[in-house]
């Protein structure tokens, strides 16, 4: 292969050819419908506000950061798939959100919750571990257990997700540092698709956040999780 062609930051081993959506498309799809149509859309960001998009296939609205065609279907496939239900399922079930409210994964995935919130898991490790790649002075954050993770479809012990009620907004609020009373520091970032936001932790060294017991993680074994208050200052 040629020393010119970038790797798969996953795999490292295929060259890396396509763009992962910074938002999934099924979210965008689901909560803005069909493009060209009525109002049109826009994409702002820290460099650029207010950015006429004109597709959900929008070079803008993917993320930097290349992975490989086999790394972005077949491998991460399953992943996307849980996020899709469970985004779905969060976002239309009969009673909405409120906070504070106990949520049961037996009862988003009626079959191997476990392994689906795992699967949940690692959709976030994938958006995150390009989010790394993509940042520009660069995260100080090692890449390589966010990829053995996908790799072998095993939890990352330092990443934590956190399920809340949003306030209609769309999009994603990239990672910030906060540095704790005792100088760790933990890295958060938010993916929000209206009604619905997931606050995602980078905690090295997890059991300093006084926060953690409001999170959900795989390794705790449990698949139910309470729901977080991130609609923003109000």
């Amino acid at each position: 292969m040629s020393d010119n062609v970038t790797l798969c930051w996953i795999c490292k081993k295929n060259a890396a050819t396509t763009r992962e959506h910074r938002i999934k498309h099924s979210d965008l799809r689901s909560i803005f419908g069909k493009f060209g149509r009525g109002l049109p859309f826009y994409y702002s960001d820290l460099q650029q506000p207010n950015q006429l998009v004109q597709s959900l296939n929008a070079r803008l609205l993917k993320a930097p950061a290349l992975i490989c065609q086999d790394c972005n279907s077949a491998r991460t496939q399953p992943h996307d798939r849980a996020w899709e239900h469970m985004s779905m399922w969060l976002r239309f079930r009969s009673m909405p959100l409120h906070i504070g409210g106990r949520v049961r994964g037996d009862k988003i995935f009626k079959y191997n919750a476990q392994k689906e919130m795992l699967n949940v898991h690692l959709f976030f490790l994938k958006l995150f571990g390009g989010m790394i790649c993509e940042a520009a002075g660069g995260l100080p954050i090692p890449i390589e257990p966010f990829a053995e993770a996908i790799m072998a479809n095993r939890f990352h012990r330092e990443v934590y997700l956190q399920f809340g009620k949003g306030d209609g907004t769309v999009g994603i609020l990239p990672a910030q540092a906060i540095t704790l009373p005792g100088g760790h520091v933990i890295f958060i970032w938010m993916y929000r698709i209206g009604p619905v936001v997931v606050n995602v932790i980078y905690a090295q060294n997890g059991e300093y956040w006084e926060n953690l017991d409001k999170t959900w993680h795989p390794k705790w074994g449990k698949t139910n999780f309470r729901v977080a208050d991130l609609m923003g200052p109000r």
